[in-house]
């Protein structure tokens, strides 16, 4: 079981480094707290 875990981790590395484009993610604008209603101007691109 440890070597198929070292063998996909190994994969998903160099799977993850022969991509030479960046995706974009969308994160939080600002700090986010419990209880508070969400809309789209919460959320940037990055």
């Amino acid at each position: 079981m440890v070597l198929a875990a070292v063998l996909a981790f190994v994969t998903n590395v160099m799977v993850l480094r022969s991509q030479e484009e960046t995706r974009p993610v969308v994160v939080a604008a600002s700090a986010i707290e419990a209880g508070r209603t969400l809309s789209a101007t919460d959320f940037k691109v990055a």
